[in-house]
């Protein structure tokens, strides 16, 4: 029997800035609630927390206003390494303070169904492989200057290999990467592995001793692909063994 003082057909909004409505009162204890926009119900909902809009939805868009958790096994705290990792996808593309800093992913975006954790956590279960390196979400080996995070451009990488082809916009300076100019107008080609550097050469031209750094780039990024050849999938194998160096890399 409901409550005399029956509430149903109230609208509220929660602190995600989803809209809710009671279509059922039984008492101030005892509400059920529909997200309008999600078309979802929540059940035996306290009036107090309709009010002030705490009761939450699993479709709340509540990751950097575009991501939400969705139903499902995959929660946060038990699969955190997938949530980190789809977490930061999020913010690389949505939080406009992070393009501050990384002005390159002020264009990329996530695929709808991305934006469901449960979506992604089971595409990255099904496509994660054990490693010595960290795993590490990337959206361009595959193809070369991609915007769109999804489950057809994306791939797990090795971070071992992910970080030799990540972009050095902030330090490259005014000559191409692995280029620098000596006091006697030479151009240096050098190239940096395991953390040491290694000198290729002096050039007449920024443009040669690109040319140099290129070779030695490109060779070293195949013997890495070729080390790690049983490990990773075909599609970053291939994709490593015709990867070409450029001047924006």
């Amino acid at each position: 029997m409901p409550s005399k003082n029956d509430r149903t057909g109230e609208i509220a909004v929660n602190t995600n800035g989803s809209k809710m409505k009671i279509i059922k009162y039984k008492n101030k204890d005892d509400i059920d609630v529909l997200f309008i926009e999600q078309n979802y119900i929540k059940k035996n909902v306290k009036y107090r927390a309709f009010l002030k809009g705490n009761v939450k939805s699993p479709y709340d868009k509540s990751v950097y206003g575009v991501g939400y958790i969705g139903e499902g096994k995959y929660s946060h705290k038990e699969y955190s390494t997938i949530y980190n990792s789809w977490a930061n996808m999020i913010q690389r593309c949505y939080l406009e303070s992070f393009h501050i800093k990384q002005p390159s992913y002020k264009d990329c975006h996530v695929c709808s169904e991305w934006h469901n954790f449960q979506t992604f956590a089971k595409w990255y279960e099904a496509n994660a492989y054990n490693t010595d390196s960290k795993l590490e979400l990337d959206k361009d080996i595959l193809f070369k200057n991609n915007k769109i995070y999804s489950p057809k451009t994306c791939v797990l990488v090795p971070k071992d290999i992910n970080i030799l082809l990540v972009k050095a916009n902030s330090i490259r300076g005014k000559y191409p990467i692995g280029v620098s100019l000596l006091k006697n107008g030479k151009f240096k080609a050098s190239i940096t592995i395991n953390n040491k550097a290694h000198h290729l050469g002096n050039y007449n031209t920024s443009d040669l001793a690109f040319e140099a750094y290129k070779q030695a780039k490109e060779e070293y990024i195949k013997s890495k692909a070729q080390e790690h050849y049983d490990i990773i999938p075909e599609s970053l194998y291939n994709a490593l063994m015709s990867y070409e160096v450029s001047k924006e890399d």
